[in-house]
Formats: C-alpha cells, structure tokens, sequence
C-alpha cells in the first residue's frame, strides 16, 4: 500500500463494511466480497435461465427457472424489466413467473429477468420477443 492517505481510506473503508456486515473475511483484489464466514465468500448470483415470455392482452407472462449457482448465499428475489419501456415486476425467491401488466398492444417486447441475493443482482437474461394484444 502506498502512502498519501489511501492506508487511511482503506482502514476506514474496512472499519465501514466490517459495522454493515459483521463479516470476517474480504477479498480486494478486484471486488469487495460479502462474507459470513472466514474463507466463505458470496457473490452475486448467476442469471436465471431459461427464460420465456408469452404475451396476453395488454400483459406478458414470464417464466424462468431459478439459477444453477445462487453466488453462495440464497436467493432473494428476481427482478423483470420490459425492453423498450420501464415495465417491470419484483417477485419473492420462490416465484419463478411474473406477469407485467400495462404493455401496449401491437408493440414487440422482450423481458429482462435478474436473480438478487444478499450481494446484489445478477446479469440480465434475456426472453424471446412477443407482442402483446
């Protein structure tokens, strides 16, 4: 570590992250880590997979299944976006459909689906196109 002050910010950066999540370990090599255990660190989790949406009137119902690795720590919820538009759905971990409601008729969408755990979100995954009626 070199001097002019970055010891200090890693110290206090440390003294921070150490009162948010009484953890033991942490990895600076790129990222910080959440950790609970020493030597058991969590990171966010891989992206759903196999996502389909299927459109109805004014709506689209999506599917996926959860990931097949959750980063090391459980999954908390999922996360579904529109492309285009803003329209989108939180949903609880055990969900694996959410329908989003107020699409407008006759427009092409296609739906981001995201995992969350403790950590944070996943990458997007991606649906097939659909347009709704």
């Amino acid at each position: 570590m070199r001097s002019g002050g970055q010891g200090h910010l890693l110290r206090v950066l440390v003294a921070v992250l150490g009162a948010l999540v009484n953890a033991g370990c942490y990895d600076f090599n790129q990222d910080v880590q959440v950790c609970r255990d020493a030597g058991r660190c969590a990171d966010p989790p891989d992206p759903p997979l196999n996502v389909v949406a299927t459109a109805g009137s004014s709506q689209a119902t999506i599917s996926w299944t959860p990931p097949a690795n959750n980063g090391g720590s459980a999954i908390t919820g999922y996360r579904v976006r529109s492309i285009p538009g803003s329209f989108g759905r939180e949903v609880d971990a055990s969900a694996t459909t959410a329908t989003v409601v107020g699409l407008f008729s006759g427009l092409s969408y296609t739906f981001g689906v995201s995992a969350r755990n403790e950590v944070g979100d996943s990458l997007l995954a991606s649906s097939n196109a659909v347009v709704p009626y």
